[in-house]
């Protein structure tokens, strides 16, 4: 039987960031032919507040799990940890490589089919064109730092277990596990279903070239999007299989005997 006990909080606030990510993919489909832009912005905007929020609550997490829990020598499932990692790099591919295209897009313009580059002067940039650069930067940014952060956590995770029978009660971080659990899967959908889309973000096209840009595309976006998917999966993993170690047999005996006798007085 599944035992979701400490999660209510973080069930119901996870819950919420889910409808309005889906809210936000609607408004990115409804504007996607009328209003480009808007539609990049909408997508940008909603994926940078799910990282900010990510983060804050994987580095939160870290610091109570690293409190509360005891350490093994080595991770439980080796096969995670190896497929963790090698996401990640997935992420850090195409995340750099965006960083590096909008970063020189906001300081220098191009013109199509390969011509040379000219600085941008005051006032040439549209203001929409701007504000999507700019977002798009910090949500890149962003990216590789939240999923860095995310990593060491899960990896830690991964390594370690109720270390008292008060820790396996309260279950100290279950609630922050459950809505980074659910924040990954809203990420997962956002980059799965326009994030990295090959004809959305453009301006890696107009920087890299068609050729150069496919061949990037094709090898690091669908590993940046196993990230989250993957990463959806070892936290389920955790937010299970971290609050039942050794002390789950024991555990249970004690509640079972504590009943018993409130029966017997009764």
């Amino acid at each position: 039987m599944l035992d979701c006990t400490k999660t209510i909080k973080g069930l119901l606030f996870g819950i919420l960031i889910f409808v309005l990510t889906i809210l936000s993919s609607i408004f990115f489909f409804v504007y996607r032919n009328e209003n480009p832009s808007l539609a990049k912005l909408i997508t940008e905007i909603s994926e940078i507040i799910l990282l900010l929020i990510a983060l804050i609550i994987a580095i939160y997490a870290y610091r109570r799990i690293k409190k509360h829990y005891n350490k093994y020598y080595l991770p439980t499932n080796m096969f995670d940890v190896v497929l963790e990692i090698f996401s990640l790099g997935g992420v850090f591919a195409y995340n750099i490589n965006s960083f590096i295209a909008v970063f020189y897009g906001l300081t220098h313009g191009k013109e199509p089919d390969d011509e040379p580059y000219i600085l941008l002067k005051a006032g040439q940039s549209d203001d929409s064109d701007l504000t999507n650069n700019i977002t798009l930067l910090f949500s890149a940014l962003l990216q590789i730092i939240q999923s860095s952060i995310q990593t060491l956590l899960i990896l830690e995770c991964l390594r370690r277990y109720a270390s008292d029978n008060s820790s396996y009660a309260r279950k100290p971080g279950r609630e922050l596990i459950t809505i980074l659990l659910i924040i990954n899967i809203c990420l997962w959908i956002i980059d799965t279903l326009s994030g990295k889309r090959y004809t959305v973000k453009d301006y890696l096209i107009d920087y890299f070239g068609t050729l150069k840009w496919s061949i990037i595309n094709a090898f690091s976006a669908p590993i940046a999007i196993f990230y989250r998917f993957h990463s959806s999966v070892c936290l389920s993993d955790i937010w299970s299989g971290l609050y039942y170690g050794e002390l789950e047999d024991n555990f249970k005996e004690m509640e079972g005997k504590q009943s018993e006798s409130e029966y017997c007085q009764i």
